[in-house]
This record gives C-alpha cells, sequence and structure tokens, in this order.
C-alpha cells in the first residue's frame, strides 16, 4: 500500500520539477540559435564568370546545350532546342525615328534605310553615325526593294507609281503602275514583279531587263496572285513558289510548286502546314521556311529543306522554333539568325498580331542538322520587326515593332 505523500513535499517536488524543465527548454533554444558550433569548410563555391554562374547543374547562361535530334514519324530529322536560357545582351538604339526597309549595305558592315520623316535614304553605321545616300526627298515611299549590290531601290507608293532609283548616278526610271511585289535578279540584271491587270486573264508573272524593258510574262497567276511568294534563287534557277498544288491528299499538308525561271517542270514540295513563307540559303539549294500547322497548335514552325535539282523535298528538316522566316536573316553556311517570341498563343500563325506582344530572344539556326543555338536575349525588350547581321557576325541589326527604331545587339 502506497502512502500518500506530505502536501508540502509534493508541491516542492512540483516546483523543483518545472525549475528543471525551464532551464532544459532554455539550454536547448541557446544550443539551437545562439551557440557557435564549429561546421565542415564550404567547398564547390559558384564561381561569378563573364558568362554567369559556373555551377553542376544546368548552365544558368551561355549557349543553351542542345539535345540530339531525332526522327520524327514522318522521317524528317527534327532538334530539340528546349527553353533559353539567361544570357542578357546590352541593346543599343541607332535611330530615333523609325527605320523603314533596312537591308544590310554592300560593304557588309553598315545598314541601310528610309527614313519617313525625312524623306531621305540613310546609311547607319555600328556606332549611329548617318550618311544620306542621296540629297533628294522621296515622300510617301510605302515600300523599298534593294538591289543585291545595293545601289539601287525600286520605290512603290501609295498611287501606285513605281520608279527604279539608282544611288550611285541619282538617276531614275519609271515602271508601270500595275506591277507589284518586285524583286531583282541575283546579278541584278533583270527584275521580276507581278503584273496585275484590271482582269484575271491579264495577270502575269513577268522578268523585265532592270529598266524595265523587254518585259515577258512567264506564268499565268489569274485569281492566284496572292498565293504566289516572288523568291529568286542565288543559284538563278528558280524565280518562286506557288502555294496552288493539291491541298487534300494528306490532312495539314500543302504542295508546293517550284517555278523554274525557264518554266521548268520542277518537283513540288509537300510541307507540313499552311501559309508557306520561305527563304533561300546564300548557296542556292536549300530553302529555309515556316509554316503553320495544326500538329504545332497552329504557331509559326520553322522547318529547312533541299529545293534544287533533283533533291527538291529531301532532307527535310524540322527546326524546334515558334517564329516566323522574316524574323531570320539568312547568312552563309546554310545558317540563319532568326528573331524568336519567348511564348506564343495557339493559333498565332493565322493572326501575327498575337506574336507582336511577345518578347524575342534570337537563336542561330542550322539548315543542315536543325540545331538551334540559343544565341542571347537583350537586355531591353523588344518584339523584333526586320533583322541583318553583318558579315562577320559582329552584330545583329533590327528594328522593333512598336517604335520601328533601329537597333543592335553585339554578338
Amino acid at each position: 500500500m502506497t502512502l500518500p505523500l506530505n502536501l508540502s513535499l509534493r508541491k516542492i517536488i512540483i516546483g523543483t520539477g518545472l525549475v528543471i524543465l525551464t532551464i532544459g527548454l532554455g539550454f536547448g533554444i541557446y544550443l539551437t540559435f545562439f551557440a557557435a558550433t564549429p561546421s565542415e569548410p564550404i567547398t564547390n563555391v559558384p564561381e561569378k564568370t563573364g558568362t554567369g554562374l559556373t555551377t553542376g547543374g544546368l548552365p544558368l547562361s551561355g549557349i543553351a546545350e542542345q539535345k540530339p535530334a531525332g526522327e520524327t514519324p514522318t522521317g524528317s530529322t527534327e532538334a530539340t532546342t528546349g527553353l533559353p536560357q539567361s544570357q542578357t545582351v546590352l541593346s543599343s538604339a541607332l535611330t530615333i525615328t523609325p527605320a523603314q526597309n533596312t537591308t544590310l549595305s554592300s560593304d557588309g558592315d553598315t545598314m541601310q534605310y528610309y527614313d519617313a520623316g525625312s524623306g531621305l535614304f540613310y546609311k547607319v553605321d555600328a556606332n549611329g553615325s548617318l550618311t544620306p545616300l542621296s540629297n533628294k526627298t522621296f515622300y510617301q515611299v510605302q515600300n523599298a526593294t534593294w538591289s543585291n549590290d545595293k545601289d539601287k531601290a525600286i520605290l512603290e507608293y501609295p498611287d501606285g507609281s513605281n520608279i527604279i532609283y539608282d544611288f550611285a548616278t541619282d538617276s531614275q526610271v519609271t515602271l508601270p503602275k500595275h506591277w507589284e511585289d518586285f524583286e531583282f535578279a541575283p546579278n541584278d540584271d533583270k527584275i521580276i514583279a507581278k503584273s496585275i491587270g484590271t482582269d484575271p486573264s491579264s495577270r502575269w508573272l513577268v522578268v523585265s531587263d532592270a529598266n524595265g524593258a523587254n518585259a515577258e510574262a512567264i506564268y499565268a497567276l489569274g485569281e492566284n496572285a496572292d498565293k504566289v511568294q516572288i523568291a529568286w534563287s542565288p543559284n538563278d534557277q528558280v524565280i518562286g513558289f506557288s502555294a496552288t498544288g493539291d491541298a487534300t491528299t494528306e490532312f495539314g499538308t500543302q504542295e508546293i510548286y517550284l517555278l523554274g525561271k525557264n518554266k521548268e517542270n520542277l518537283k513540288s514540295l509537300k510541307v507540313p502546314g499552311f501559309d508557306f513563307n520561305a527563304k533561300w540559303a546564300d548557296e542556292g539549294d536549300k530553302i529555309l521556311y515556316s509554316v503553320t500547322s495544326p500538329n504545332d497548335g497552329y504557331k509559326p514552325t520553322l522547318w529547312a529543306v533541299d529545293a534544287s535539282g533533283e533533291n527538291i523535298g529531301a532532307n527535310a528538316v524540322k527546326i524546334g522554333l515558334n517564329t516566323w522566316i522574316d524574323k531570320c536573316a539568312i547568312i552563309s553556311g546554310y545558317r540563319a539568325y532568326c528573331a524568336v517570341p519567348k511564348s506564343l498563343d495557339d493559333g498565332s500563325g493565322f493572326d501575327r498580331r498575337l506574336g507582336e506582344t511577345s518578347d524575342d530572344v534570337f537563336y542561330l539556326v542550322d539548315f543542315v542538322t536543325g540545331d538551334a543555338v540559343f544565341i542571347a536575349e537583350p537586355d531591353t525588350d523588344y518584339s523584333v520587326n526586320q533583322i541583318s547581321v553583318d558579315t562577320n557576325e559582329n552584330y545583329i541589326y533590327f528594328t522593333d515593332t512598336i517604335t520601328g527604331a533601329l537597333h543592335k545587339i553585339e554578338l
């Protein structure tokens, strides 16, 4: 039988226990938060470098690592790019006012453009120094198509008037008002245009001398003028593409005819999407093009393919970039620098305005392998309009869709 403790003794025991518990808790808190305990030396501290943090994980900056290309179900090679890594580069404005119809000058370093405010054509270098190409004022030029030597331009006006102006000699010739959508031949000795008559039966693709003389009707356009893209190949064999082929052979595909300079019956291309637009490789036997496909959420997607002789349609490669071909600047070696929106909504391939709300980053594209290597992101947000790259690949020049001003980033 357990005897009850004396009441005073019980109070003493309980009080002593509370004191001991309080001291223990306090000591534990002290050890946890305030005591300076020795620790192991810290190793592998990331170093700051010129390209960002060097760690053992994913790169935080620099050129994005590419995944190996794999075979798609259609047999073409598709490159997977992944999301761009952060490599912010300084951008500089070369003009304050909008720069229209920009092009790389014949020297390969400077840019040429039209300034609507002053009505003058200028040359600007990488430091922003301006030089007028001519003292002549050109009011309300709607579009300017440059010759390959950059000495001439076909100027189109809102009233339909067209002239060829030679900046080297300060002379001009007049072209027919019903001609539109011009381009120079590779050696600048000819020009091509769409001759749009009132009646569909009088609408033709025409080729003439560089002064507009000796015009020859090459292909009848009829009701399909808007389906023909003029694109004279550097090897002087093809003068354009016609999206008038069979569009019912397979859902989401389109047949594109190549228009031979001498009316040759060339093989056609089958492209995986709609709204086909292309640019030639400098070598003249491959094209880089964009299409809008249901397989890509109706976003614009880049592809490359052979487009010469018996190889037309061979070696198709899907490039994992959602952008439009006119956001790409072609350079030698089957390559192109492309401005790519950081995000695009589904359906943007059919509504270009959806892409103008996204800021762009830059990639280097390889036509042959399909690799798309992340290059840089400007320090200021831009949606790119026109893009050029100097011959030595020191700078990317571009205009933005908001202000129209000309900018540069250094590569």
